[in-house]
């Protein structure tokens, strides 16, 4: 700071913070400044140590190397339940409520007022504490409503008010507007000035450029774990802000070196869903489609609605040329779409049975002997498909929760390898697992593409998308913003789009 008044303004100093996992950098060496009463936009590319930084300050992860000062003070925060001890508040897009509570039980949970001599709980008390508050940010919500009856804005505003019964004095807002409209984000703006105007910094991460110019006094940018810029938003335009997110060119090895053929196995047409409208594309025999888009563009909402798991309001899908109907993830697989999620544990494996029972999972009735499932068969099934993928286990016995990352995908492709697929989805096949075993899984989706396969590939990972992928779909707040292939597969055109510029 240039002044000791400037210095005493500062409401939140991270210095020199760093934090690796597994040998890997994730947050190298950045500093972040907030004063009280400003709107600080964090922005960057999906894996840019944003989430990391963040957890970091909510007391969810212990940082290697820093500090962090909080009105000056030094502070050693050990917990999320610390860091709103000491004033640092973090809303997260999966909003932290309980739906069959009231506004004023959400907003006061965990430290509802009580009343002698049975610490019943103190109703009228509830209810003044929490229409004080609903007056601070003139809103006329009353107390006693289910939160369950509130739009998604309604509730993001909900627990911005629970903030400030704790006192907050750092108010984090991840991705608020992903699933709002507009009428909705203005809103939520609203709210979020008239607490700025309380004296609350608040740090506010998006994707969505207008927004940061609209909202953000500051803006910092990150890439590659590192704080790139730092700045007044007025000094900086939009192709400033890509130009810093994007940074020098990634060059990387192509690993898919040929074409797949012309024939068509898979089309999507005008799919829309509550979240994404009007999705179109396909996908060709041997051919690597990749669905790029930034963390809340609508890109695993429109795979897992395909697969069945979310409603579609309107949209066809083709298999082969065939009209399919799918309305639940057994359909898409009769239709011989397989998907493999990006959350393994909790979306695509037993943890607790073994190797063979999830290969087998998918194939059940084809191993059915007249006594229930033929156990011969299945493990013979499980030992073909642990050597074709050099699945790593002591036996087809060993349970899935005793083994690597790695593996664990490796299995979950596996099972769905073993139903014989026509369209493959993965949806970030190789997260958190370390880099011999992803080149391991790049060359099983590969050697499948060699076989015909058509597959489409989810990934926020832009080096995976640029080595693996014949073409690319961009995917901006729930629409299609372009196609690019061949020699337009680039860093810049992905983010350009990404951003919906």
């Amino acid at each position: 700071m240039d002044t000791a008044d400037g210095e005493r303004n500062v409401l939140l100093s991270m210095r020199n913070i760093s934090k690796s996992f597994s040998g890997v950098t994730v947050v190298d060496n950045v500093n972040l400044e907030l004063k009280a009463g400003e709107v600080l936009s964090l922005v960057g590319e999906n894996g840019a140590g944003k989430s990391t930084l963040i957890k970091i300050l909510s007391g969810a992860y212990k940082m290697d190397h820093g500090e962090i000062c909080i009105n000056g003070e030094k502070q050693a925060i050990h917990s999320p339940a610390d860091a709103i001890k000491k004033g640092v508040t973090v809303i997260y897009q999966e909003l932290n409520i309980c739906g069959t509570l009231s506004i004023a039980e959400n907003m006061y949970i965990g430290h509802i007022p009580t009343k002698f001599p049975f610490k019943m709980v103190d109703r009228a008390e509830l209810k003044k504490r929490c229409s004080e508050i609903m007056t601070q940010l003139n809103l006329n919500y009353n107390p006693n409503t289910p939160i369950a009856k509130l739009s998604i804005a309604g509730k993001q505003i909900v627990e911005i008010a629970k903030a400030l019964t704790h006192k907050t004095k750092v108010l984090v807002m991840d991705e608020p507007t992903a699933a709002l409209n507009d009428q909705e984000v203005r809103l939520l703006f609203d709210i979020v000035r008239r607490v700025k105007s309380m004296g609350t910094g608040i740090i506010f991460i998006s994707h969505r450029l207008d927004e940061i110019f609209e909202i953000a006094d500051k803006v910092m940018i990150m890439r590659d774990g590192k704080s790139v810029h730092f700045g007044k938003t007025g000094d900086i335009d939009k192709g400033g802000i890509i130009r810093h997110m994007v940074g020098r060119e990634i060059v990387e090895e192509r690993l898919k070196t040929w074409k797949g053929t012309d024939e068509e196995v898979f089309r999507v047409e005008n799919l829309s869903t509550k979240y994404v409208r009007d999705i179109g594309f396909n996908v060709c025999a041997g051919e690597i489609v990749g669905l790029f888009g930034l963390m809340g563009s609508g890109r695993t909402e429109i795979v897992k609605t395909i697969f069945g798991a979310h409603p579609k309001r309107s949209g066809d899908i083709t298999v082969l040329g065939k009209p399919v109907h799918i309305k639940k993830p057994s359909d898409a697989k009769k239709a011989g779409i397989a998907y493999i999620p990006n959350d393994r544990k909790q979306e695509g494996l037993l943890l607790i049975k073994s190797v063979k029972d999830n290969i087998s999972i998918t194939v059940l009735r084809q191993i059915l002997g007249s006594l229930g499932i033929n156990k011969k068969t299945e493990i013979r099934l499980a030992e073909k498909w642990i050597q074709a993928l050099n699945i790593k286990a002591k036996s087809p016995y060993q349970e899935v929760h005793n083994l690597s990352g790695g593996n664990q995908q490796k299995i979950v492709m596996a099972k769905w390898f073993a139903a014989g697929p026509k369209v493959l989805i993965l949806n970030e096949p190789t997260r958190g697992v370390d880099v011999g075993a992803k080149r391991e899984i790049y060359n099983i989706i590969l050697d499948l593409c060699k076989q015909g396969l058509a597959v489409l590939m989810v990934s926020s990972d832009l080096p995976e998308i640029l080595s693996m992928a014949d073409r690319v779909v961009v995917i901006h707040e729930g629409r299609k913003t372009g196609e690019v292939s061949g020699e337009d597969i680039t860093q810049k055109n992905l983010m350009t789009r990404a951003v919906g510029e």
